[in-house]
């Protein structure tokens, strides 16, 4: 088996589905928290704070890795969380926006997990290709709903 570019290894009976290279960040469903980290995320941009790295979806579970940089080059921690399709709502829809203060035009995707909505940013991806990935994560969780 060709490894995997995040770095991860599949459990036993698990296939890939799909491995994007992308920014995540989190957010809540409450209304006052979604404007209190907009506002946090404007000023982390503006001093280079990101989360940068992987979503890994199997026909198991979806992984979700990146590396928290500080000040664009300082990488001060690795996250990996490994999320069960059984935890992750059926909602999967991409978005196009503006990041970096709008300066840039970029595709997300998102889907809901529990409490709190996972926007993965998609660079580099034109409309067709953004549309294939999110049917493709949606495809993944269909038969587990």
């Amino acid at each position: 088996m060709t490894p995997l570019k995040s770095g991860i290894d599949l459990l036993e009976n698990e296939s890939l589905t799909l491995e994007i290279d992308a920014e995540l960040y989190i957010t809540s469903r409450c209304a006052v928290l979604r404007f209190l980290q907009g506002i946090i995320r404007f000023f982390a941009q503006i001093l280079g704070f990101r989360k940068r790295g992987f979503l890994v979806v199997t026909n198991k579970r979806v992984v979700e890795i990146y590396n928290q940089i500080i000040f664009w080059i300082i990488n001060i921690r690795k996250y990996v969380n490994s999320v069960p399709l059984c935890k992750i709502d059926k909602e999967v829809d991409y978005v196009k926006k503006g990041t970096f203060a709008f300066l840039f035009r970029a595709y997300q995707l998102y889907y809901q997990r529990s409490w709190r909505r996972v926007y993965v940013i998609l660079r580099g991806l034109d409309e067709k290709e953004v549309h294939q990935v999110s049917n493709a994560v949606y495809k993944t969780l269909e038969p587990v709903q």
